[in-house]
């Protein structure tokens, strides 16, 4: 009887094993379970799942190295461009022996029939012009054709879109702004209702602005470009500057670059423009440090390019000259790098100093410094460490 059962329980016990094995994968097979051949897909995104026999190392799809997991799945997002069409992904195996075998899927992207959008982002309802120029903004779909009064727009592949309408000279009162975007046969319009004022010199209401693009306390350059714009196109402005204590003024032309010379080191200025009828313009005050030069490293010691020394750690001694001679904090730091070490100097006024370690025989030196402009200079200095 014992006999009986036991023989019954190692039949079950193989049947059991038997069915499991049946159930495994080919380890020399794989599948692709999503999405299958021909799909159509209504998202650009989507994620390929499948999974792959135990004599698989990798998938490489579209160029793109993908693991497997523990349980052999794999999985691997694309992205195809938001156009509707039928794309092809490749698929490629790689066996433990680094045999290969590719595949190709073809998948259709459909997408779903949205409504069209319209925003606009400028300018707003009842804006008031007081300049012969208006940029028009705004998003809709990827895939639509934009007009701004009858004129075609470039979208962006955000959707974006931007156009500098022009205003004639003399226009007066309310101005309207017709902004179509059509795809297919859906088409949608927004008409923004503006104010302008763009007038002739004789009838000038507009004020002259001016700025400059240059930013941070220090510029390489000589020159400080300020940029004098006016809502009246040939109106005449005296731009009057106060640059470190010496004033002066000087006629320009509106809506152009003025190039105003400095100093080399600190600058102290104060900016503002007047036209024709008196109308003042905001004003600048500011400080720049001009350094169109890098720094110079003058070596104190040792006091050669080339030297013997006999002791370690030696002792630097640096000056450095910004060019302008009158502020020691236009020197952001100096560096000294002997056997992949670097130390920063440090400072007493324009003399910097620091310690280096040298192995005995030839040390290459490399020194460094950067101003506040951002001028950069290097100095390479050779030190024979006698034994």
């Amino acid at each position: 009887m014992l006999f009986c059962f036991i023989k019954i329980g190692l039949n079950f016990l193989i049947l059991i094993l038997l069915n499991s094995r049946a159930e495994c994968m080919d380890p020399k097979s794989w599948q692709i379970l999503f999405p299958a051949m021909k799909d159509t897909l209504q998202e650009p995104s989507f994620t390929i799942d499948g999974r792959a026999g135990s004599y698989i190392q990798s998938f490489i799809i579209n160029s793109n190295r993908v693991e497997i997991e523990k349980n052999g799945q794999f999985h691997f997002t694309i992205h195809l461009p938001n156009e509707a069409g039928v794309y092809e992904i490749t698929v490629t195996a790689i066996f433990k022996n680094n045999q290969e075998e590719t595949r190709k899927l073809l998948v259709t992207y459909l997408p779903p029939d949205r409504p069209l959008s319209l925003q606009i982002f400028s300018p707003k309802e009842q804006d008031v012009i007081c300049q012969n120029f208006l940029l028009v903004s705004g998003r809709t779909q990827v895939n639509a054709d934009v007009k701004i009064n009858d004129a075609p727009t470039e979208v962006n592949d955000e959707g974006e879109f931007k156009y500098t309408l022009k205003i004639e000279e003399n226009s007066i009162g309310d101005f309207k702004i017709h902004v179509t975007a059509s795809s297919g046969e859906k088409e949608i319009t927004q008409i923004i209702a503006v104010e302008v004022y763009v007038t002739c010199p004789e009838i000038n209401l507009s004020h002259p602005e001016i700025f400059t693009k240059v930013t941070g306390i220090a510029t390489k350059s000589s020159l400080l470009p300020v940029s004098v714009l006016d809502g009246t196109p040939h109106d005449g402005v005296v731009l009057y500057k106060d640059f470190n204590g010496i004033k002066d003024q000087l006629e320009v032309e509106v809506n152009t670059l003025v190039e105003i010379e400095l100093k080399t080191g600190k600058n102290s200025y104060t900016l503002y423009a007047k036209d024709r009828a008196g109308n003042i313009s905001n004003v600048l005050n500011g400080e720049m440090i001009s350094l169109p030069t890098p720094p110079a490293l003058n070596l104190l010691q040792p006091d050669q390019a080339n030297a013997v020394v006999d002791v370690t750690p030696y002792e630097l001694e640096i000056e450095v000259d910004d060019g302008a001679g009158d502020n020691p904090e236009n020197i952001l730091y100096v560096k000294a790098t002997v056997g992949g070490k670097t130390t920063v100097l440090r400072r007493s006024r324009y003399i910097y100093m620091g310690r280096i370690d040298l192995k005995p025989g030839t040390n290459q030196v490399l020194l460094m410094t950067e101003d506040v402009a951002g001028n950069i200079t290097h100095k390479g200095i050779t030190l024979t460490l006698s034994e």
